[in-house]
């Protein structure tokens, strides 16, 4: 074991939800979407919002009137409610709901006295949306179709390695045939292990970028990546000195506060095999808590937000999921997956480094 040493009006919510699956294998997971600002960055100004309990998803919608009245177009607010159901097609699952709007007029202002509750009345505007990934979907309005996405404005979200900053609690399937081991207390009674990490530090510039921590309550050291060619991520566990654990999932999987992908372990300085156990990840707490969090957070403190920009990296969300090789159930890609094998060994060089340091 290793050792440690001592917004503005014009954007509003709507959720996010299931990502498309990069592999056969995740293809029949179900996902929680996320509650969220969306909006569609090439028509800023107009926004959504959705809350979902139990599947059952209210959407509000900001937007404005066509006509300047007197100068300014004035704006409108609309909402619509219905159930989340699961879609299917050869891109894997996706959510959706269909509706129509409804219009909501002569409401409270601010400082009035309350009038009553507004008038709100069906417009017969249809409208349905569709969630294709963790963080994005298709909205379609009276046969309009919009993309829409989540829309980040903390900079701890938009870059690729804060947004790892957090403690995460990470529950692998270990019920699915793969090309693996995973190691449930027993496989018929309890089929998950759950893990608990705590990552509180980006340390380096450029291509050698880190972001590292620990598995909470435990001496074993954390790191973890992302590579942006592939929009990959991975965070590497050196549990023994003979076996690492390694989870891994595309950009399009990963949210504000959860992830998708799949775990793996390996022989360091070997090579992951594309294949993996289903996995889930839920952020417990936030950067902030975690870099307060115990005296090992503040050894090595993130760069300033500014200089974080110029990371060689693009921003979160930039890049699409790639595609997988046809007839391999699922597997990485083979170029996808070098790159990701170039990655882990510059994971395992970290952890080496902090190993030294303890």
């Amino acid at each position: 074991m290793r050792k440690r040493r001592g917004l503005s009006l014009g954007w509003i919510l709507l959720a996010s939800a299931i990502p498309a699956a990069a592999w056969a294998q995740v293809q029949t997971q179900a996902f929680v979407p996320e509650t969220g600002f969306y909006w569609n960055s090439g028509q800023p100004g107009r926004g959504y919002a959705i809350e979902i309990q139990d599947r059952l998803v209210f959407m509000t919608i900001y937007t404005y009137t066509t006509e300047a009245a007197p100068s300014l177009r004035e704006p409108l607010w609309f909402s619509a409610i219905g159930t989340l159901v699961t879609g299917g097609g050869g891109s894997g699952v996706s959510y959706q709901f269909t509706d129509q709007l409804y219009f909501s007029e002569d409401g409270q202002c601010l400082g009035c006295p309350f009038p009553g509750e507004p008038l709100t009345t069906p417009t017969g505007q249809p409208i349905r949306l569709t969630f294709d990934s963790v963080r994005s979907g298709v909205l379609e309005i009276d046969g309009e179709i919009i993309p829409i996405e989540r829309f980040w404005y903390a900079d701890s979200i938009l870059d690729a390695y804060l947004a790892l900053e957090g403690q995460w609690l990470v529950v692998t399937d270990c019920t699915a045939p793969v090309q693996n081991n995973c190691y449930p207390s027993h496989p018929t009674i309890q089929p998950f292990e759950a893990d608990l990490l705590h990552i509180d530090a980006v340390t380096g510039a450029g291509n050698d970028r880190t972001a590292e921590g620990f598995r909470l309550g435990t001496p074993i050291e954390v790191a973890a990546a992302y590579q942006s060619e592939d929009d990959v991520y991975i965070i590497v566990v050196s549990e023994i000195d003979e076996e690492y654990l390694a989870y891994y999932f595309f950009g399009p999987d990963f949210g504000t506060d959860q992830f998708r992908g799949f775990a793996e372990r390996y022989i360091p300085g070997g090579n992951l095999s594309g294949f993996g156990f289903p996995v889930q990840g839920r952020r417990i707490s936030d950067r902030t808590f975690a870099e307060t969090f115990s005296p090992a957070a503040k050894r090595a403190q993130a760069a300033p937000t500014g200089a974080l920009r110029l990371f060689e990296s693009p921003p979160r969300g930039t890049r699409a999921r790639p595609a997988t090789e046809p007839g391999t159930r699922g597997a990485l890609k083979a170029a996808t997956l070098e790159r990701l094998n170039l990655t882990l060994r510059r994971l395992e060089q970290a952890l080496a480094e902090r190993t030294t340091d303890s």
